[in-house]
């Protein structure tokens, strides 16, 4: 799963089923605090999306 404290500027996210991929421009500044915007990370197809 890839949610918003665990993702870098650069990083690629993809849907394994319909090949969406997207590229995090800038970092999301609340993993600083170890919380995130969501728990449930991002999800594409129903499916949580991963890290590429």
């Amino acid at each position: 799963m890839s949610s918003c404290n665990n993702l870098k500027d650069g990083d690629v996210i993809v849907c394994e089923h319909c090949g969406l991929e997207m590229t995090i421009t800038k970092a999301c500044g609340c993993g600083e605090d170890d919380a995130a915007c969501s728990e449930e990370g991002f999800n594409c197809c129903g499916k949580p999306m991963k890290k590429k």
